[in-house]
Formats: C-alpha cells, sequence, structure tokens
C-alpha cells in the first residue's frame, strides 16, 4: 500500500527533464492552432518580420543614476502575448512592460514574460528598459508569440 501511494507522489511530479507546462496549462494564446492578427510597432513603424537594430542612445535614471537604454512600441490586435528574451549573457540587468505590468529580467539568458490584457483589451504599449554595468554591446532577442504568429526584435545594446 505504501508503494502505490509514493508511486502516486512520484507520477504527479512529472517529467523532471521536460519543464513544458501541461498542454491545459499553457497560456491560451499561445495555441498554435489559432490564426494571430498581432501587430508589434517599434515606436510608431510597424514590424512585419524579424528584425535587428542598433541602440546608442541612454539616459540617467533620476532615482538611482545609473545609466538607462530604452526602445518603445505597443502591441495590438490581440487578448494576450508571450515574448521570450534571450540575453547575450547571464547577470544583465533589464525589464520588460506591457500595459500595465512591468517585470524585471531574472538574470539568466533566457526568460518567458507572459501578458494577459485586461477583458475587452486589444492593445498595449511596451517598454524595455535595460541598464548596462560597463562599456560594450550587450545583445537582447525579444520573440514576441501569439498564437500562430512570432516576431522576432533583436536588439544591440551599443553602451560606450
Amino acid at each position: 500500500m505504501m508503494s502505490a501511494a509514493a508511486l502516486c507522489l512520484f507520477t504527479a511530479c512529472g517529467d523532471p527533464n521536460n519543464p513544458e507546462p501541461p498542454e491545459d496549462e499553457k497560456p491560451e494564446y499561445l495555441d498554435e492552432t489559432k490564426q494571430s492578427n498581432m501587430e508589434i510597432t517599434l515606436g510608431v513603424v510597424p514590424i512585419t518580420k524579424d528584425t535587428t537594430i542598433d541602440i546608442s542612445e541612454y539616459e540617467e535614471n533620476p532615482l538611482t543614476g545609473a545609466q538607462v537604454m530604452e526602445i518603445r512600441g505597443s502591441v495590438r490586435n490581440v487578448n494576450g502575448f508571450r515574448v521570450t528574451v534571450t540575453r547575450s549573457e547571464e547577470g544583465l540587468k533589464d525589464e520588460l512592460c506591457a500595459g500595465i505590468q512591468c517585470v524585471p529580467g531574472d538574470g539568466e539568458k533566457k526568460q518567458d514574460f507572459d501578458y494577459k490584457l485586461p477583458s475587452g483589451q486589444t492593445e498595449a504599449k511596451w517598454y524595455a528598459h535595460f541598464t548596462p554595468a560597463k562599456e560594450g554591446t550587450y545583445t537582447i532577442v525579444y520573440q514576441f508569440q501569439n498564437y500562430n504568429r512570432s516576431i522576432t526584435l533583436t536588439v544591440n545594446y551599443n553602451f560606450k
């Protein structure tokens, strides 16, 4: 009886080699069988295909004195979306905001950010903030995903 109970406990934990959540736990907006009408802009310029840009401008954060680099845009025709962020190295300090939610980066090389818009809304502004620790070029890739559509924005942050 005890071994049967132990077996149930171990099977409930899931496969440690497959961290992917079960299908019924995935956000609905990641259902690749559905058609997406997602539109992404960088500033006011539509991004219709995978794009790479270079950023070298920065501002001083008045509260911390740190130099901050930023990009802004919008996402339209969605109820929710995921942004998978891939950083060129671990330990980078960044933040991704969409709508009214800002989420700091976890310092890992790859991180998923999920955004569900309030009921009835289909558009949100998004912002990415990067705080460089020293001079150099840092690459952060932002992959926006909604249903069967994925658009990748690669940003080379050049801090001198």
